[in-house]
């Protein structure tokens, strides 16, 4: 089953503080896709950078949180995880990931 993760992109402050409160399931549902920026996508064959994600992943500070938009979290709750598991990927799901 596959996973597209996105980071919360809202413009005004005082609305992500308040988002941020809630649990990740309730986010989920309340607000649209259009106000998460798609970073990473998990298939059967590991995890990978989607649109924006790598650029992102390099900027902004690793305890980033991160969404499963479509499925649920799987370990993945920030940005730091993300790069874990893309390491992981990228040294074909063996051993333990280089990132640190």
């Amino acid at each position: 089953m596959s996973t597209t993760f996105g980071i919360l992109m809202v413009e005004d402050a005082k609305i992500e503080d308040i988002l941020l409160q809630l649990p990740k399931s309730s986010m989920k549902n309340l607000l649209r896709e259009e106000m998460f920026e798609t970073v990473a996508f998990r298939d059967s064959s590991g995890v990978y950078y989607r649109g924006m994600g790598e650029k992102f992943a390099r900027i902004l500070p690793e305890d980033t949180e991160v969404y499963a938009l479509d499925n649920s979290q799987q370990g993945i709750e920030t940005l730091r995880d993300l790069k874990i598991e893309i390491e992981h990927t990228k040294n074909g799901g063996y051993g333990e990931s280089t990132y640190k």
